[in-house]
């Protein structure tokens, strides 16, 4: 048996920190009361991994008009994608600390030529924009000018300290049609009350880094997101809570607007409250989605 006696308003959170381990019996003392919770399991499923062999990609389903054939493999775990302008694509390894240039050198639609043209450590989101590629780590951005034959010059690191990473390290990062840069921070928790404010947001940048601001808030995990080609709008897909069960808080589409707050970790799906945690200000400022 293992009983915890602490005291304090963020004794649920610290608790759910545990929950990748399984207590038989975890008794709390908060405000004078104390409060029993019974065993708590958590497990993480992770896919095995299988080979793009030509059976299976026949056996996937594609939109009228699209098709899927295997361009490069033989790599560990690749994460993000950037396509240069000569059509250079240039893909991130973040448990390396790489950043691989790939080229299809005799036209015939497949990857036959891979370097390494960038080595930071935990690099994950790529952006090409006016003849440079960004490369974004958990604290820091490097731009580098994409040379003819794709490599790259000397890396320039243009910001620091975004902040810690936590549960969530990797960051992407994009260009608008406004010509600003926009970088996602994920939370470092599963639901907090974070101690920077810049967590759970996403971030918007000039392209030298300077005109650092706030864009949008109360976004857990917002990894991947992309404009409209005609309206111009900002969707982007963000991570929901865990812990609520198999078929609870599931991942949210969003349309994402300046100035916005997303409502996590109060809020999540379209407006439901979370059972776990009260804002002490109050709903009001997390309802107005």
């Amino acid at each position: 048996m293992l009983t915890i006696i602490m005291k304090g308003q963020n004794l649920r959170h610290w608790l759910l920190g545990l929950a990748l381990f399984s207590f038989p019996f975890v008794s709390l003392a908060q405000n004078g009361q104390e409060r029993k919770y019974s065993e708590m399991k958590g497990f993480v499923n992770k896919p095995g991994f299988l080979e793009a062999s030509p059976e299976r990609l026949k056996s996937l389903k594609l939109p009228l008009g699209f098709t899927i054939e295997k361009w490069a493999d033989g790599f560990e775990k690749p994460r993000m994608l950037a396509v240069g302008p000569q059509g250079q694509v240039y893909v991130s390894d973040p448990k390396k600390g790489e950043v691989l240039l790939l080229q299809d050198s005799n036209k015939d639609g497949k990857s036959d030529a891979r370097q390494v043209v960038m080595k930071q450590d935990k690099a994950h989101g790529l952006a090409v924009h006016e003849g440079q590629l960004y490369v974004v780590t958990v604290r820091e951005v490097y731009r580098a000018p994409i040379q003819a034959n794709g490599s790259l010059g000397t890396a320039q690191k243009i910001i620091s300290d975004l902040p810690d990473g936590g549960q969530h390290p990797n960051r992407t990062l994009y260009f608008g049609p406004d010509g600003k840069m926009y970088i996602t921070v994920g939370s470092t928790c599963n639901a907090c009350d974070e101690p920077n404010e810049e967590a759970a947001t996403i971030l918007q940048f000039n392209a030298d880094g300077s005109g650092r601001t706030i864009w949008a808030r109360g976004l857990r995990n917002t990894i991947g997101m992309d404009w409209h080609p005609q309206t111009r709008q900002l969707w982007g897909m963000d991570h929901g809570i865990d812990w609520f069960g198999d078929d609870e808080s599931k991942e949210e589409l969003n349309l994402l607007e300046e100035g916005r707050h997303y409502g996590w970790p109060y809020i999540y799906e379209k407006g439901t409250r979370s059972p776990k945690d009260t804002p002490e200000e109050g709903w009001q400022a997390y309802e107005k989605r």
